[in-house]
This record gives C-alpha cells, sequence and structure tokens, in this order.
C-alpha cells in the first residue's frame, strides 16, 4: 500500500511538472519583455 500511495504521489508530482514547465516556456514578444528601470524613464529588455 505504501508503494502504490507514493506511485500516485510520483506521478502526479511530475504531471503537475510538465504542465507547469511548459506554460512556462512561453515565447513573449519584445514590447511584453520591456519594462521601465528607473524614473527617468530607461527600460530594460528582459530575457
Amino acid at each position: 500500500m505504501k508503494r502504490f500511495i507514493l506511485l500516485i504521489t510520483a506521478t502526479l508530482f511530475f504531471a503537475f511538472q510538465i504542465a507547469v514547465g511548459s506554460s512556462a516556456a512561453l515565447d513573449l514578444s519584445k514590447e511584453l519583455r520591456t519594462v521601465p528601470s528607473n524614473e527617468a524613464g530607461d527600460t530594460v529588455v528582459m530575457s
């Protein structure tokens, strides 16, 4: 029974990681990655 619970837990963990990993790999445009860097109006493009 303990092995069954560990197997289910590991399966759910890896399924969650696959779902989150694929959403984190979303390609954002340069406009969405550009943020203000200071009060003077300079901007930085995050990569």
